[in-house]
């Protein structure tokens, strides 16, 4: 088993960082992220402490925005970030993946 001296980054942190990133706020100034979903639960579901194998998919509302936590092989989720549409009610085009 390897250790690494630098903490593992938790996908709920990483949601509020990209969406944060994807507006061009501080994560501060966002809303809090359990207003949208359970960090907690985000991040034991992407966790592979967890167990979880396969390919696994959530989208959830946050901020005015649609995000996606996807894994699939990798050990890290990869995180989608689109903004919502207002007159349609649906995703606009223009949508920005971010992976680690």
């Amino acid at each position: 088993m390897t250790t690494s001296n630098q903490p593992a980054i938790h996908p709920s942190t990483r949601v509020v960082e990209h969406v944060a990133e994807h507006t061009g706020v501080d994560p501060l100034e966002l809303e809090p992220l359990y207003d949208a979903i359970d960090p907690d639960a985000l991040d034991q579901l992407f966790s592979r402490a967890g167990g979880m194998t396969g390919v696994c998919t959530l989208e959830f509302s946050y901020a005015g925005y649609l995000v996606t936590v996807a894994v699939g092989d990798g050990d890290t989720p990869d995180i989608s970030v689109a903004e919502l549409g207002t007159a349609s009610g649906g995703q606009t085009e223009a949508a920005e993946s971010v992976g680690e």
